[in-house]
């Protein structure tokens, strides 16, 4: 009879066998289930960063909520699933938004990378700013932070601390702005040339587009009606109240009084307010269009304008034809478009961002992205 002892060691030998496969499957599993975490838990990555679910949850609810307001979109007056399932170009609404959003955090993914390896950091005063932002932003409208944080998922669906994580990312990325534009200077020629060779963004304003036949104005307005309401109107002796202001007015503006210098002396008088706007024809009242247009040539300041809504003074700017940019005097001192030191600054930052941008590709983890709309 064979000995019992060899097929003892014989079967300790395959139980150990046993053992070690099981252990090894187990590694596996364990393995594969780690990496089902991980890979469920970011969107896409950029160079070796990952924009995380939170990361791109918020940034698309923040582009969503832009987007409605744009289109003047609430939860009242439309159906939302319909809005964002409207077609788009190639695509619905939803999933160009979805794609933008993706594209913006992928530069701010960028830009953080481009602050770490210009060795920026964020110290104590950093992290204080950032507080200081989630209190203003969130913690203070709440007893408590579990409120907060239940805010904080119905606006962008994720929780303050998460939200505290993104905005560190925006200080870095503030940082690195801050450092490459502050030594940057810029004169007269530099804005002419930026002007000179970017007309397109000299064009349309609020009130002209399509490159129309314009023209600049600026106006002084003595309102013939109370607070906000235009369909309220003064009654007659009060009217007349405001006609004889609108004259005293004119008196001082003929005398060489500057439009702004007026609307500031003005500034605590409900009763006047003005401004200055880029127009086409159709978008005043009829009158007001009329002298702008007809009677008016540059540097010439009106008589007193009465339209529906009270008595204006009128100086045209500038006459701008069809298919012409604003001069660009118009270019630096009107509203909308305001060129200056600090446009320069912000296109000459654009400029490396979009070549950061073209530097790193960015790979989208398409099961997770589908699922977050």
């Amino acid at each position: 009879m064979k000995s019992v002892k060899g097929g003892k060691k014989a079967g300790l030998k395959y139980f150990g066998y046993g053992i070690a496969g099981l252990v090894i499957l187990l590694v596996l599993t364990a393995a594969g289930i780690s990496l089902y975490y991980r890979s469920a838990n970011y969107v896409a990555t950029v160079g070796n960063e990952k924009i995380t679910r939170a990361e791109f949850t918020y940034i698309l609810n923040v582009t969503k909520r832009i987007v409605m307001q744009e289109y003047g979109i609430n939860s009242g007056n439309v159906d939302e699933e319909s809005f964002w399932n409207r077609t788009y170009g190639n695509e619905t609404i939803l999933d160009y938004v979805r794609r933008e959003a993706l594209g913006n955090f992928k530069s701010l993914k960028v830009e953080y990378i481009k602050a770490r390896e210009q060795g920026i950091t964020l110290d104590d005063e950093d992290l204080q700013k950032v507080d200081q932002l989630i209190y203003e932003d969130v913690l203070k409208h709440f007893d408590n932070k579990k409120e907060a944080d239940e805010y904080c998922r119905e606006v962008y669906g994720i929780t303050v601390d998460e939200l505290r994580e993104i905005y560190k990312l925006f200080r870095y990325r503030d940082k690195l702005k801050e450092r490459i534009i502050k030594d940057l200077n810029y004169g007269e020629s530099d804005l002419k040339a930026y002007y000179d060779n970017n007309p397109d963004k000299f064009m349309d304003t609020e009130f002209r587009k399509k490159q129309e036949e314009a023209v600049w104005v600026r106006h002084i307005l003595v309102k013939n009606y109370e607070g906000d309401d235009p369909e309220t109107k003064l009654p007659g002796d009060k009217i007349k109240e405001a006609e004889a202001k609108a004259r005293e007015i004119l008196d001082k503006v003929k005398g060489g009084k500057d439009f702004d210098e007026l609307l500031e002396e003005y500034a605590d008088d409900e009763a006047v307010t003005g401004g200055d706007y880029i127009f086409v024809k159709g978008q005043m009242h009829s009158a007001f269009e009329d002298v702008a247009f007809n009677k008016l040539k540059p540097g010439q300041i009106s008589g007193i304008v009465e339209t529906d809504l009270g008595f204006h003074i009128i100086k045209l700017e500038e006459k701008i034809p069809e298919g012409k940019p604003v001069s660009f005097r118009a270019a630096k001192e009107y509203h909308e478009f305001g060129l200056n030191e600090e446009t320069l600054a912000e296109a000459y930052y654009q400029s490396l961002l979009d070549s950061w941008n073209r530097e790193f590709e960015m790979r989208t983890n398409y099961s997770v992205y589908e699922k977050i709309k």
